[in-house]
């Protein structure tokens, strides 16, 4: 297992794990995301990692997820991470930057099938290779509790899948908001995905290509996996999303120029 911490790998690998030079504003979301929990649940006990051992019940567990994922969202919180960290993602993308407009809060508890949503490629729900997926995890994540990842697997071409209903993700429901896809794509069982867990701590980020295979059936550890999921593109690059999904983060001197010039001509 040779763990990929070299960006100029990326484009061959299909991931690339990085420390981030700045982490003032992560450590400060997580201390929120705690504070928050502890006042929703009424328990100072209670920490990230031992979640699990204090919210058995799945609505309930849904419950905190949805109220924390609101807050974030209302608050634009996670635009904060990826803004202090903005020289690196212009570095990528350029100036001309979008950003998810409702990143996915994502809560694992150990051997809860239902909090994860298997292996899968971001690509196959109307995103394209020209995003990126920035994961960043709350607590230090082991081999047990890590995402999984099959390098390389974004040039296997088209791969097969099932389409299924999901009757407990109905469209538009909490759990659909929170990222559980309603019509999940399940890979079929013949096609082989050969991966490994991608251990990674806290002040790091997971870059996933969203052709790239990734996720976890089941959380072995013994710790609650805690991360947030965070998209950004460049803003002219084409998505096959709804309007709305993504919001502009920031703008090159000349695509100011052009708003300008446009929307002067269509008056």
């Amino acid at each position: 297992m040779n763990i990929n911490y070299d960006l100029a790998n990326f484009p061959k690998e299909g991931y690339v794990v990085q420390h981030l030079n700045n982490s003032d504003f992560l450590k400060r979301f997580r201390d929120i995301i705690l504070s928050k929990l502890r006042e929703i649940t009424k328990n100072d006990e209670i920490t990230l990692e031992t979640f699990h051992k204090f919210i058995i019940d799945e609505n309930e567990k849904i419950d905190i997820q949805f109220a924390l994922s609101k807050m974030i969202w209302e608050e634009k919180l996670h635009f904060k991470i990826i803004e202090e960290n903005i020289d690196f993602y212009h570095n990528l993308f350029g100036k001309d930057l979008d950003i998810q407009t409702k990143a996915h809060l994502r809560i694992a508890r150990p051997n809860c099938r239902e909090d994860n949503i298997g292996f899968h490629r971001d690509s196959l729900y109307g995103n394209g290779a020209f995003e990126i997926s920035n994961f960043f995890p709350l607590v230090n994540l082991d081999e047990k509790s890590a995402l999984q990842i099959e390098p390389y697997s974004h040039s296997r071409g088209t791969i097969p899948y099932t389409k299924i209903e999901n009757k407990d993700v109905p469209m538009g429901s909490i759990k659909h908001q929170l990222g559980y896809p309603y019509a999940p794509k399940i890979i079929k069982k013949e096609f082989k995905i050969d991966s490994y867990a991608v251990p990674i701590n806290f002040g790091q980020v997971l870059i996933l290509g969203l052709g790239t295979i990734h996720g976890q059936d089941v959380n072995t550890s013994d710790i609650t996996r805690w991360s947030i999921d965070i998209r950004v593109k460049n803003s002219f690059a084409n998505s096959n999303v709804k309007d709305g999904y993504y919001t502009n983060l920031s703008s090159s001197i000349i695509s100011d120029y052009a708003k300008i010039y446009y929307e002067a001509c269509n008056d």
